[in-house]
Order: C-alpha cells, then sequence, then structure tokens
C-alpha cells in the first residue's frame, strides 16, 4: 500500500500541474486501487 499511497500522492501533484490530464491520472489510480482491493 506504501508504493500506492506513493503513486496516488505523485499523481495528485501532477494533477494540480496539469488539470488536463486529472481525470485519466484519476482513473488510472482507481484502476489500481480496484487492482490492489
Amino acid at each position: 500500500m506504501r508504493v500506492t499511497s506513493t503513486a496516488y500522492s505523485s499523481m495528485r501533484d501532477l494533477m494540480t500541474i496539469v488539470p488536463g490530464y486529472s481525470t485519466m491520472l484519476e482513473n488510472s489510480v482507481n484502476a489500481i486501487l480496484s487492482s490492489v482491493n
């Protein structure tokens, strides 16, 4: 879970920098979390 949390935090930072990619990154995070859970 640490790796997933770190990746999630990094993606959140990217979302702040590049709002246009927020949806794509969010979908990726949701897919990863679904796989882990």
